[in-house]
C-alpha cells in the first residue's frame, strides 16, 4: 500500500507524469526495433530516410521538393555526431514517439481539461493504437509534424494569459509543423484558419498566419525545385498503390479494421467534447478518408493516408469518451470497462509491433485486402525482416563477383538496400515491370544483370530472350546475367 501511495504521489505531479509517459512511449517504440535488429523496420526507412541521410548532397535537388525540414534535421544530427544514418533515423523516431506521447498528455490537460491520471490514460490509449503504430512504422515526419501540431494546439487553446516564451514557442511549433509534412501541414493550416473564426485571440491569429506562410512557402519552393531522376527511383512513395488495390472495397475494409473499434466511443467523445480546435481536423480528415465515395479511382487524394490520420483523431475522442463515461457513472463497472478497453488496445498494439510477418496477424482474413496500404506487422521493411539477410547476401555477391560498372535491374522495393550496399560504380535501376525494363535494356548495355524472386530456376518464358544465364540463386532471389 505504501509503494502504491508513493507511485500515485509521484505521477500526481505533471512533470513526473510527462517523464513517465515519454519513457513508456519510447520503450514501446524501441521494442520492435530491438526485435528486428540489426535491420531497420519501415518501408520509407529503408527506401527513403536512410539512403537520403547517407547521400544527402546527392539527393538534395529532390529532397528540397518534399518538405525537407525533417530529413534535413536528420542530416544535421548525422553530420554533427558522425554516427550511422540507421542509428540516427531510428533513434530520432524513438524520441519522436516519446514526444508524441507527451503531446497527447497535454491535449488531455490543456484542451480536454481532464486531470493528470486521466490524461495519462488518454496518452496510453493513443500510443498503442494501430493507426499510431502504423504511422511510426515509416511515416516518421508525419508523426513528428503531428506531435508539434498537438503541442502548439495545447499552447493556443483558450489561453487567457500569454508571455513571450509561450508566444515564441507556439510560433516556432507552427512553423515546424507547416514545414515538416505536406499532409499534416495542410491539415494544421486549414484547421487554424477555420478556428480563428471562433477564437480571435492574438496568439491564435499569429499562429495561423505563421503556419499559412511557412506551408505556402514550402509548397511553392517544392514545386520550383529541380527533380532528379536518380532520386526519383529511390524516394519512397507510400501512396503509390496499384490501381487494382485502390478501390472502395479495400478502403472501406481498411477504415473498419483501423477505426471500427474506436468509432462508436469516438462519436460519444466528439459529442461530449466542448472544444472546437480538435473537432476541425477530425472532420477534415474524415472528409479525406471518404473522398473515394466521389473520386473512386483518384489515388492522388490519398484516401488511405487520410484514413490513418482520421483514426488518430478518432482515437483521441474515443479515449475522451471512455473517460467521460467512467467519470459520469463513477462505478467500479464503468472503471473496469475503461480498463478493459485499454487492455484490449494494448494487447493488439503489442501483437502488431512484435509478431513475425509470417506469424499471427491482428488483421486476420482481411489482411489480403489491406496489405498494400499497411504492413501486416511492424516486423517488415521492404521485405520480411527474416529475409533481409538474403538480400544483403545477394548484394554482397554482386559486389564481389561483378564488374564495378555493372548495371543491376530489379524491383523498386529493393532500391534503398541497393543504394546503401552497392559498391564502386554499380548502378541499380528499378521498375514495377522488371521484365519490361530488361527488354528495353538487354541490347543496349554490357555487364547487365537482372534480379528476380519466387525461386525461378530458369529464364521466364514471357521474356522470350535466350541471352540469359543464372549466376546466383537462393530460395528467395535469383540473379541473371545478360550475355
Amino acid at each position: 500500500m505504501y509503494a502504491f501511495n508513493v507511485k500515485a504521489s509521484l505521477i500526481s505531479h505533471e512533470k513526473y507524469a510527462v517523464l513517465f509517459i515519454f519513457s513508456i512511449a519510447s520503450l514501446i517504440r524501441i521494442v520492435p526495433e530491438l526485435i528486428a535488429y540489426p535491420y531497420p523496420i519501415g518501408y520509407d526507412v529503408i527506401n527513403y530516410y536512410i539512403p537520403v541521410v547517407t547521400n544527402f548532397d546527392k539527393f538534395w535537388s529532390t529532397i528540397s521538393a518534399q518538405f525537407p525540414f525533417y530529413v534535413s534535421l536528420l542530416h544535421v544530427i548525422n553530420t554533427g555526431l558522425s554516427i550511422s544514418p540507421h542509428f540516427v533515423v531510428t533513434t530520432f523516431a524513438i524520441i519522436t514517439y516519446g514526444i508524441f506521447g507527451i503531446s497527447i498528455f497535454f491535449i488531455g490537460r490543456r484542451i480536454l481539461k481532464i486531470d493528470i491520471s486521466y490524461s495519462m490514460y488518454l496518452a496510453f490509449f493513443i500510443i498503442f493504437q494501430l493507426t499510431v503504430l502504423r504511422t511510426t512504422w515509416d511515416l516518421h515526419r508525419d508523426l513528428f509534424s503531428l506531435s508539434t501540431m498537438f503541442l502548439m494546439f495545447s499552447l493556443v487553446y483558450k489561453r487567457k494569459q500569454t508571455n513571450k516564451r509561450i508566444i515564441i514557442a507556439a510560433l516556432i511549433l507552427s512553423a515546424i509543423t507547416a514545414m515538416s509534412d505536406r499532409m499534416v501541414g495542410l491539415l494544421c493550416t486549414i484547421s487554424l484558419l477555420i478556428y480563428t473564426f471562433t477564437d480571435k485571440s492574438r496568439l491564435t491569429i499569429l499562429c495561423s498566419v505563421v503556419c499559412t506562410f511557412f506551408f505556402a512557402a514550402s509548397l511553392i519552393y517544392g514545386y520550383g525545385a529541380l527533380y532528379s531522376n536518380t532520386i526519383e527511383s529511390l524516394k519512397s512513395l507510400p501512396q503509390t498503390i496499384s490501381p487494382t488495390f485502390y478501390n472502395p472495397t479495400n478502403l472501406l475494409i481498411l477504415f473498419f479494421v483501423y477505426n471500427g473499434l474506436v468509432t462508436p466511443v469516438g462519436i460519444i467523445g466528439f459529442k461530449l467534447a466542448k472544444n472546437k480546435l480538435l473537432k476541425i481536423p477530425l472532420l477534415i480528415s474524415v472528409t479525406g478518408a471518404f473522398s473515394w465515395l466521389i473520386f473512386q479511382d483518384l489515388e492522388l487524394l490519398l484516401a488511405d493516408r487520410w484514413i490513418i490520420l482520421c483514426g488518430i483523431f478518432l482515437s483521441i475522442f474515443a479515449g475522451y469518451g471512455i473517460i467521460q463515461l467512467a467519470q459520469k457513472k463513477n462505478t467500479n463497472v464503468a472503471k473496469t470497462l475503461a480498463a478493459s478497453f485499454l487492455c484490449i488496445v494494448v494487447a493488439v498494439g503489442i501483437i502488431y509491433a512484435v509478431m513475425p510477418y509470417d506469424g499471427f496477424s491482428v488483421y486476420g482474413i482481411v489482411g489480403k485486402y489491406i496489405q498494400n496500404f499497411v504492413p501486416l506487422t511492424m516486423q517488415f521493411n521492404s521485405l520480411d525482416i527474416s529475409h533481409n539477410h538474403n538480400l544483403i547476401d545477394l548484394i554482397s555477391w554482386i559486389n564481389k563477383n561483378t564488374d564495378p560498372n555493372s548495371l543491376i535491374i530489379g524491383a523498386k522495393h529493393w532500391r534503398g538496400w541497393m543504394e546503401i550496399k552497392l559498391q564502386d560504380k554499380r548502378v541499380y535501376l528499378s521498375s514495377d515491370n522488371v521484365y519490361g525494363l530488361y527488354g528495353s535494356l538487354a541490347n543496349k548495355h554490357t555487364n547487365l544483370y537482372m534480379i528476380t524472386t519466387s525461386g525461378i530456376q530458369q529464364q521466364p518464358s514471357e521474356t522470350k530472350f535466350s541471352n540469359i544465364q543464372m549466376v546466383y540463386s537462393d530460395h528467395l532471389f535469383n540473379l541473371f546475367r545478360i550475355k
